[in-house]
This record gives C-alpha cells, sequence and structure tokens, in this order.
C-alpha cells in the first residue's frame, strides 16, 4: 500500500483555460522604423518561447502536446493555422 501511495504523489492534474490566437498575440515590437515620410513604424518578430497548443485537425481537439514559438517555428505552416483558427494560447497571454 504504501507503494500506491508514493506513486501518486508523484502525479499531477492541471487544467488551463486556452484562448484563440490572433497573429497579435504572438508577435511582439523588435524596434521602430523611422519611414521617409517622418513617422515611424513597428516591426515585430515572432514571440519567443510563447508556449501554444494546436487544435487537431483530425478530431477537432486541442492536442496535448505544448508548443514554443522559437527560431526554427516554420512561419508558413504557423500562419496557416492561425488563419484557420487552430492556435491556442494561455488566456493571461491574449492581447486586447
Amino acid at each position: 500500500m504504501n507503494q500506491v501511495i508514493q506513486e501518486e504523489s508523484k502525479k499531477a492534474n492541471i487544467s488551463l483555460e486556452l484562448v484563440m490566437a490572433t497573429a497579435i498575440d504572438l508577435k511582439e515590437i523588435d524596434y521602430i522604423k523611422e519611414l521617409p515620410n517622418d513617422e515611424f513604424k513597428p516591426v515585430y518578430k515572432i514571440k519567443k518561447n510563447m508556449p501554444f497548443w494546436i487544435k487537431s485537425m483530425v478530431n477537432n481537439e486541442i492536442e496535448t502536446k505544448c508548443y514554443f514559438l522559437d527560431d526554427h517555428t516554420n512561419q508558413k505552416d504557423l500562419k496557416i493555422f492561425l488563419d484557420a483558427g487552430r492556435i491556442f494560447i494561455h488566456h493571461k497571454f491574449k492581447k486586447l
């Protein structure tokens, strides 16, 4: 019985509130570019280490695997999933 108690203490259940991401949720300002007409424009980059989840195209459920944005993230694939409403993030990362 003691072995069962020890094994159960190594487990944890969690629940997350995920929301559908938009493009602005996944990027941050890299720098501000000066334009020829004396205006300024923000230049964005992906928000490195941002965790996200994908909604499966097979069964329409959120995958249990968590992904992270980094330099190796395929931008084309990310855009396809984002445009299809299949990228989800933790609600606290959502920009208004």
